[in-house]
């Protein structure tokens, strides 16, 4: 792994420090991540209400409010049409939720991910016209659906898009009216917003809120979920939106959200990022990658403890379920890659009968950390081919899938994430030429990870002060990521207890040996995932990279270095 020590103008660290009344160690990190001036340091640390954007900043969003305000006077019924991921699923919640506080005549609708796929589609339109919906607001999707909104149009149904991916090159998009931040002039802090920021835009404006959250405040425990979720950067208004959303999640009045916390274990507990992306996310995406997304809609949306408490409940089965299978067709894949000898390749196609395409998104991801490939997982079914694919930080997997598109039968995503679909005959050639945009791409460099260091840091610098200042900078996710310092020339102590797959162990600086005696700064280092590829004695001389933070284990507060990549530094001279 390559270490990239991040540089800091010494002055412009120190006027930053001064200004602010912070430490410099704090000012640095600021100024790592762009934060140059007092007044964006003073809005990145306190994020407030006061700084939201005027939601009418976004393109659309005037004639959407009066199209919306149009359909409750004339008693209109209106559909709102979503993903199955849980961004999807939050929006369609948080707009059924703020329809219905307005009187508005709404349902939703949520395409089944293997029979139907991504966004709109004609079945689901003529369904909506039966059903004499006259006004479709789609969320989080949509603004790839050129040709399905003019047959709606045909229909006598008004679309709404709200979105917040690109479209598609050379279509225009023939809605009533487009919002999304990916088209036409939007202000900087709107630009990554998740789709389910969007829609959380559009019931601001509808309720006249120009900045200020007020009352909605309420609503964005579910915008929380969806916008770390979907892995958006956690800057700009997505910062706000979230750092308060986190707070709502854990006091809660939504009875589906209360159960989710019970079955992930998690009242009473100060939710963050890791949370929601490791244990409520995946328990509300469970139903769209085994079952029907439907469910999760209807747990965010009840109001009954029952029910919530059920599908909670089923839900965290599923989740169980997709783990199982997650779980197989990794092995799988470790093995094809194997027997196929994939790993020296530039780019990784895997295909199987049989594979879930619910879970090859989740699979492609493991197999990109294990390997550094860009890497797309299939499942084959009546001779197509459905699945995902995950990229590395160098290869912009979306646009060279576009450079394939003649022979997909249907593809989108983004720069590191891809959701595609094929006929069996096409895969060789398809295999032939991803190998070729990514040979033209990517550089032997790009296949080596790299870590990025925050700053060199001596052990005694580590206190709980220090990591009260840390605090400050959360919530961590894409875009802010939690910050990585390094140590040089640490004496590997004692191993605290062993473990087949972790790897605890005491890191000391200065060149005594670590018995918990002694004179020196010591403290514990937690490799998780470690055991097996790092291989330490007690005496060695490292270099450690790692985030640290208050571990709680039995009982026992400490502070723990949690190990990002540890490697030899050779020996140092004793010094008595």
């Amino acid at each position: 792994m390559i270490w990239k020590i991040k540089e800091a103008d010494k002055d412009l660290v120190k006027n930053l420090s001064r200004e602010l009344n912070i430490s410099e160690i704090l000012s640095r990190l600021l100024i790592n991540r762009g934060i140059t001036t007092k007044n964006k340091a003073e809005k990145f640390l306190h994020p407030s209400f006061n700084d939201l954007a005027n939601p009418f900043l976004l393109a659309g969003m005037e004639k959407a409010v009066e199209r919306i305000k149009a359909a409750k006077e004339k008693g209109e019924k209106i559909l709102i049409y979503g993903d199955y991921d849980v961004d999807g699923v939050t929006s369609i919640a948080l707009l059924l939720s703020f329809f219905r506080e307005l009187g508005l005549k709404s349902l939703f609708y949520i395409p089944n991910r293997l029979t139907e796929g991504y966004g709109l589609n004609k079945e689901a339109l003529k369904l909506a016209h039966a059903q004499k919906v006259s006004l479709i607001i789609t969320v989080d999707c949509g603004i790839t659906n050129s040709e399905e909104i003019l047959f709606a149009k045909s229909l006598g149904i008004d679309i709404i898009i709200t979105d917040h991916h690109l479209p598609e090159e050379g279509k225009r998009i023939e809605s009533l009216v487009t919002i999304d931040p990916m088209v036409g002039e939007c202000p900087e802090e709107l630009k990554y917003l998740a789709g389910v920021g969007v829609a959380y835009k559009l019931i601001q404006a509808l309720k006249g809120n120009s900045a200020t959250g007020g009352d909605l405040s309420q609503h964005l425990d579910l915008v929380a979920l969806g916008t770390i979720a979907d892995l958006v950067p956690l800057t700009g208004e997505n910062r706000i939106l979230v750092t308060e959303g986190l707070k709502q999640i854990k006091e809660s009045k939504k009875e589906g959200i209360k159960a989710l916390l019970r079955v992930s274990k998690l009242t009473d507990q100060e939710i963050n990022p890791h949370h929601v992306g490791f244990l409520l996310g995946p328990r509300l995406n469970a139903a769209g990658r085994v079952a029907s997304a439907k469910e999760s809609v209807e747990l965010l949306s009840t109001k009954s403890y029952e029910k919530a408490n059920t599908i909670a409940k089923k839900l965290d089965k599923q989740n169980q379920e997709r783990q199982e299978i997650q779980k197989d067709m990794f092995k799988e894949a470790c093995d094809l890659i194997k027997k196929e000898k994939l790993d020296s390749s530039y780019s990784i196609v895997l295909i199987k009968e049989g594979w879930h395409p619910g879970v090859a998104g989740i699979v492609a991801s493991k197999v990109v950390e294990k390997f550094y490939r860009p890497t797309i997982v299939l499942g084959l079914e009546k001779g197509i081919a459905k699945g995902s694919g995950r990229s590395i930080e160098n290869f912009h997997l979306f646009s060279a899938i576009k450079r394939c598109k003649d022979l997909l039968l249907s593809c989108g995503g983004h720069k590191l994430a891809i959701g595609l679909t094929l006929k069996k005959e096409k895969i060789p050639q398809f295999k032939k030429r991803l190998e070729e945009e990514a040979r033209r791409s990517i550089s032997e460099d790009d296949f080596k990870k790299k870590i990025s260091i925050d700053s060199l840091l001596s052990l005694q610098e580590i206190t709980p002060s220090f990591l009260d200042d840390l605090k400050g900078l959360a919530p961590f996710g894409r875009g802010n990521p939690r910050p990585v310092f390094a140590s040089r020339n640490l004496i590997v102590g004692n191993f605290l207890r062993k473990n087949p797959e972790h790897l605890f162990c005491w890191l000391k600086e200065g060149c005594h040996p670590v018995d918990g005696m002694g004179k020196g700064t010591y403290l514990e280092a937690a490799g998780f995932g470690m055991a097996k590829t790092v291989d330490l004695s007690p005496g060695e001389v490292v270099d450690a990279a790692y985030y640290p933070n208050i571990n709680d284990w039995q009982g026992i507060k400490r502070i723990q270095l949690n190990l990002k990549d540890i490697k030899n530094s050779g020996h140092c001279e004793s010094k008595v």
